[in-house]
């Protein structure tokens, strides 16, 4: 930490070499563009099972991948009309 600039990470983020996201624990963490994702691969199912178990009693049995298709399918047919 000797050598952090402020504003080098500042610009990072503006630049977005550097990504700030909710990852362990569902807390904030700043991590490289290129990390990112294979941290997020790598407690999504974690995640997804204590949601499922905290939430059971408020929500019952939730398809929480419901969302996600139905996003996927709708960005599919929206990139399909523009590009006819």
């Amino acid at each position: 930490m000797r050598n952090f600039r402020r504003d080098a990470l500042t610009t990072a983020l503006e630049e977005r070499r550097v990504i700030q996201g909710t990852l362990l624990r569902s807390t904030i963490h700043m991590v490289s563009a290129k990390d990112y994702w294979l941290f997020l691969s790598a407690i999504r199912k974690g995640r997804k099972d204590w949601w499922r178990r905290v939430t059971r009693k408020v929500y019952g049995e939730v398809d929480v991948e419901l969302p996600r298709r139905s996003f996927a399918k709708s960005w599919r047919l929206a990139r399909a009309a523009l590009a006819t």
